[in-house]
């Protein structure tokens, strides 16, 4: 049984004057981007003041949404922004962008989204503006206004408020539990629905196996739980066939322009039952580099036949 308790929220923004992203696989990007030096101005510190080098870092609560790592040198996020999953990356007034957030261990509480992230995101919108063209022209674009926040409680999502009323329902994190499957006996194809970039005695992998996946949801899952202990067996991952693997190159990583983050597939055969509640909380909180900004995310399913 994994114990990982988290928080889904998904945000519908309206625009107020055009935004662009570099990419649309980076909007995850520039929402975190956003959320990180707006944010800032919420604490006592100056916006220039480096977070490494402060005395109270440890307990900063700053610190906790962007560098954990101060922290604990082997933590990972503990927020996960999913950008819409639509391929444009240009919006105009009136439109409607959306996003995830999910919150998972110690951020996993309904204060954390009202008290720190909504004002971020109201006071971005207004004032500092998201995208591309906002830093050379900040006046004229990039501006959006909050439309609508809804929670993922008990398999569904529920209003949460909208630009005209406070808060419409009590939050009670949810709790990562192993995902249902069909009983069908065909293969589990495990697809990225965001570029993942894993590495592998400390390079790049351009086609990470099963084993890498699991892994590294193994990591993930051990940051975030804050619990050591092992949570799968070598020999049992090794057991799993795969039956095919493909990926292709999507986006360059900003620092090390030769490392590639990739979009593809894992079809394996039928999944032992000790290793679904890993997957299922791999995909849920995402796997490797850029996880904060919704990259390394997957979903498991089965393979249609016929």
């Amino acid at each position: 049984m994994i114990e990982l308790p988290y928080l889904r929220f998904l945000v519908v923004l309206r625009v107020e004057s055009s935004l662009m992203f570099f990419d649309h696989w980076l909007k995850g990007y520039h929402i975190r981007s956003l959320l990180e030096e707006v944010m800032k101005r919420q604490f006592p510190c100056r916006i220039t003041d480096q977070c490494n080098k402060c005395s109270q870092a440890r307990s900063c609560e700053y610190v906790l949404f962007f560098y954990p790592q101060i922290i604990d040198n082997k933590a990972s996020s503990k927020m996960v922004i999913v950008p819409n999953l639509n391929t444009r990356n240009v919006f105009i007034y009136g439109e409607k962008l959306s996003f995830e957030i999910r919150l998972f261990g110690y951020l996993a509480h309904e204060r954390f989204f009202t008290v720190r992230l909504l004002p971020a995101l109201e006071h971005g919108g207004k004032f500092t503006g998201l995208g591309k063209w906002r830093g050379t022209k900040s006046d004229q674009f990039g501006r959006f206004n909050l439309d609508k926040a809804y929670v993922w409680q008990k398999g569904a999502w529920q209003l949460y408020l909208d630009e005209d009323s406070q808060p419409q329902c009590q939050i009670i994190p949810e709790m990562a539990v192993k995902q249902a499957y069909d009983q069908s006996g065909s293969p589990f194809v495990i697809e990225f629905i965001t570029p993942v970039l894993l590495r592998r005695e400390k390079k790049a992998m351009q086609n990470p196996s099963f084993f890498d996946l699991v892994k590294a949801a193994e990591r993930r899952v051990q940051s975030l739980s804050g619990r050591a202990s092992r949570l799968s067996e070598d020999n049992i991952i090794r057991q799993v066939e795969t039956i095919s693997s493909r990926f292709y190159p999507a986006i360059n990583d900003a620092k090390k322009r030769a490392d590639v983050y990739s979009v593809g597939e894992i079809v394996v055969g039928n999944l032992p039952e000790e290793l679904l509640p890993l997957i299922s909380c791999g995909g849920l909180a995402h796997i490797g580099k850029g996880v904060s900004m919704g990259m390394g995310g997957f979903v498991t399913r089965r393979l249609s036949i016929g």
